[in-house]
């Protein structure tokens, strides 16, 4: 099954407190508890539990340029959903902050990027290419969410709508009619929207509010009832209640906020992907929230949020954007360590400068996205090809790429570029119509040797490969270590052993 999900992913901010007496510390200043940061909102939940139940996931959305969003695109990424994001640059930062009372949120403040900016409609055909069924939440806009409903009503597939407040809810008003929306919904929400539409029930009558809603809103309404289960009502007014069997605790869940979030994955996944009617879907759905719940608190790109994006700018700060191999500067840190670790050992240590064979007429001919894809092939081929766990390979620069090998003899390391070029010569790549050629060069280190001369002899051997007619593999002589008599102090000192 795949689908799209559009709406808001945001960073959390959330800070709980637990009052036994449900009232003493709600008008507290400085209340003692716990805060927690974390990724969420309602679209990030919901694509965290489809994927997690294996569903293809496309996500539409929009945020600001900033580190801040790239970040929460990685996190999304990771749970192997396909982004559809547009960044601009006059729109607010993705965040909420919320106060947690026993479990249940209390209060809370939200900057919604997607709430200010409207979806454009080529990238929703665009991301909704394959999909059989769309879920909006109401962070859209509300010309957003009409975009999405014309989209799923041109398509005739089933519009999914979460609520996501008391404030926000009341955009469903707008999409009244729709002959395939399914709303979702709490019980607050409910009654801020049947207020919206200018009706009332009694309060603590949910049965009843979700009867006017669907009979207004022309569509199957589910109200979910906090710890209690949920309701579904039909537009003809077939009502079910649905109790939950297993009670959702505040003392193992610490935000019962996102139940309804994953009360709607799970009915979608049920409804479209195996076919159960609706109100069974709901049915079913009840029983896994609390262990889902658990699973999510427990995932580490929720849990570890600050953590999981240092790691990201460190890996972005060594990997070289368009081949994920390590960049120059990682590339000669690593270089670094190879060597001392070598000389410790007395391991011989080989480098290999490869540079592609007439590139810029590539690029001039066929265009820079095209010499893109054929450095990212050749990205492929030296990563198929060197993978042993002390081999580095580095983007270098441009069209030049660098292999560093250890513990090889300085032949085999020739044979092994050798095979690299022929490899390249007989691989045709589709983005041009034919293979490339690459040029090398080789050096092996002697011990003791700078890497600066190194990499000189490597590039001077690559050099001589390209005046003889490139594509082909040259090695440079093999340089005797220093002698002892011409080391000077600091080289004595720098080489001692120990």
């Amino acid at each position: 099954m795949k689908v799209l999900v559009a709406g808001g992913a945001h960073l959390d901010i959330l800070s709980s407190v637990r009052d036994p007496d449900d009232h003493l510390l709600r008008g507290v200043i400085d209340k003692p508890g716990s805060i927690s940061i974390s990724w969420g909102g309602t679209a990030f939940n919901i694509m965290s539990h489809l994927c997690e139940r294996g569903a293809q996931v496309n996500f539409l959305s929009i945020l600001r340029e900033s580190s801040l969003s790239r970040l929460i695109q990685h996190a999304i990424e990771n749970f192997g959903v396909r982004p559809y994001i547009d960044y601009r640059d006059d729109i607010p930062e993705a965040g909420f902050s919320g106060h947690l009372v026993n479990g249940e949120l209390y209060d809370a403040v939200a900057s919604c990027p997607v709430d200010v900016a409207a979806l454009k409609e080529d990238r929703i055909r665009e991301a909704l290419v394959g999909c059989v069924a769309i879920i909006a939440d109401c962070n859209l806009s509300t010309e957003s969410l009409t975009r999405l409903g014309a989209a799923a009503r041109e398509r005739d597939i089933p519009l999914y709508v979460a609520g996501v407040s008391e404030a926000k809810c009341l955009k469903l008003a707008h999409l009244a009619g729709h002959p395939r929306m399914i709303a979702f919904m709490n019980r607050r929400e409910a009654a801020a929207l049947a207020g919206y539409m200018e009706f009332t029930a009694p309060p603590d009558s949910s049965i009843l509010t979700a009867s006017k809603l669907a009979r207004n809103l022309e569509c199957p309404v589910v109200v979910t009832m906090d710890k209690n289960g949920a309701i579904l009502c039909t537009a003809d007014q077939q009502i079910s209640r649905h109790k939950s069997r297993t009670r959702l605790d505040p003392e193992k869940n610490h935000c019962l906020s996102g139940a309804g979030d994953l009360l709607l994955a799970e009915t979608v996944w049920l409804h479209r992907s195996q076919g159960t009617p609706l109100g069974d879907a709901v049915e079913l759905a009840q029983k896994v929230i609390p262990e889902a719940l658990e699973r999510q608190e427990g995932c580490s790109v929720r849990a570890n949020v600050l953590d999981e994006a240092f790691s990201f700018i460190t890996r972005m700060a060594d990997q070289d954007p368009l081949t994920k191999l390590l960049n120059r500067r990682a590339g000669m840190v690593r270089m670094e360590h190879q060597a001392q670790l070598m000389d410790r050992f007395s391991k011989s240590m080989s480098v290999m400068f490869i540079d592609i064979d007439r590139f810029k007429t590539i690029n001039d001919r066929f265009g820079h996205a095209v010499g893109d894809k054929v450095i990212q092939a050749t990205a492929r081929l030296l990563g198929q090809l060197f993978r042993r766990s002390s081999d580095l390979i580095i983007r270098w620069g441009g069209e030049e790429f660098v292999v560093v090998t250890c513990d090889i003899p300085m032949p085999d390391v020739c044979a092994l570029a050798e095979q690299l070029r022929a490899q390249a010569e007989q691989c045709e790549l589709e983005a041009v119509g034919r293979s490339i050629t690459l040029s090398i060069g080789v050096a092996d280190r002697a011990l003791g040797e700078s890497l600066d001369s190194l990499i000189e002899r490597a590039d001077e051997a690559l050099y001589a490969a390209k005046e003889g007619g490139r594509n082909r593999v040259l090695c440079a002589p093999h340089k005797s270590p220093p002698s002892r008599a011409n080391l000077s102090l600091d080289s004595l000192y720098e080489h001692a052993p120990g």
